[in-house]
């Protein structure tokens, strides 16, 4: 079973280093090679971290608000400048000791803490190894962030903050429901602010830009389960407000579809615009113009009205034209002597 108890010196150095609590910013200059004791209690506790703490209200700034005793933790230092803090081993709201998962952020310029996440009370009962205390992970679906997602308690993560200021946590180790300890391979992400978010992946249209003469079926996708898409197909810009795409969308006359997606806690995404142009298609004749002596059937093709040519079967027309002669012509090359019935 591991080891809860401090020496006096060692919390106490502990404290000094991490336990800041809220003092005029001007107070944290200091003089070349000198320390400035900025907060903390001046107080060390004998064993299992008995330094008090004062949780606040989850993602509020507080002059009160301070983590209390850590070892073992996990920290950060974001693109802002601010501190963060994860974790370790201490105590919970309810003075249990245990491995925690709680996070803290740290502001400079107000010299206070807020407390940012994880749970303000520990989950205990008996092991193997006697009376033991922590926090089960909730891992939720891969690559989908969600609030209710949490790393559990850990202890000695591997941790870095990466170009666009997300915090990152890997492996550590943990305490088991029996007591024991288990080493972990998990890799967590975190984003401090929307700021820190990407943008919502770009929508991408099955259906490219073009002119076509059928019935077109246009699908969007973008890869995130759980993104949602806003379209329109007037030309206008969607916003939040637009239709939310819930299917196939069927295009069977000349229209712009645009299309922007998002996602609770992300900025929308880029703009995606397509143009679908239909054109009907020109009749067909059966024989090619010419000058003919004889009696001559002609079969036309032609798109029925309003709709592309191709959407529809094509129905043949018979046109039965005589000889060319001048009592006929009438000023023109033929003269259609009648035009059957439709043909199925």
């Amino acid at each position: 079973m591991r080891k809860h108890r401090l020496q006096s010196g060692c919390l106490f150095g502990f404290l000094l280093a991490f336990g800041i609590a809220a003092l005029p910013a001007g107070a944290q200059t200091s003089g070349v090679n000198e320390w400035t004791w900025i907060g903390g209690s001046n107080t060390a506790f004998e064993g299992n971290l008995n330094m008090p703490e004062a949780w606040g209200t989850l993602g509020v700034f507080a002059p009160g608000n301070i983590p209390g005793a850590h070892e073992y933790t996990s920290s950060w230092t974001d693109k802002n400048g601010d501190f963060w803090l994860f974790g370790g081993e201490g105590k919970d709201s309810q003075g249990e000791l245990g491995t925690l998962n709680d996070l803290w952020r740290f502001s400079p310029s107000s010299n206070q803490w807020a407390w940012m996440g994880g749970t303000s009370t520990l989950t205990c009962g008996v092991g193997m190894y006697g009376y033991e205390c922590l926090v089960v992970p909730v891992f939720g679906t891969m690559d989908t962030p969600a609030s209710s997602n949490t790393p559990g308690g850990r202890q000695n993560g591997a941790n870095w903050v990466d170009s666009s200021g997300n915090l990152w946590l890997f492996g550590g180790s943990s305490t088991t429901p029996d007591g024991g300890s288990l080493d972990l391979n998990g890799i967590w992400e975190f984003h401090p602010s929307v700021a820190s978010l990407p943008s919502v992946a770009t929508p991408i249209f099955s259906l490219a830009t073009g002119n076509y003469t059928t019935v077109q079926t246009l699908t969007i996708s973008n890869g995130m389960t759980n993104a949602s898409f806003h379209y329109t197909t007037d030309g206008t810009a969607p916003t939040s407000g637009s239709p939310v795409y819930s299917g196939p969308i069927t295009i069977s006359s000349t229209e712009t579809v645009q299309a922007i997606g998002t996602a609770s806690g992300y900025p929308n995404s880029a703009l995606t615009s397509a143009t679908y142009t239909f054109k009907a298609d020109t009749p067909t004749f059966s024989s090619p113009s010419g000058t003919y002596n004889y009696a001559l059937s002609v079969a036309i093709w032609e798109a029925m009205p309003g709709l592309p040519f191709t959407t529809r079967p094509t129905v043949p027309h018979q046109l039965q034209v005589r000889p060319f002669t001048k009592a006929t012509a009438k000023g023109s090359r033929f003269h259609p002597r009648r035009r059957s019935r439709r043909l199925p």
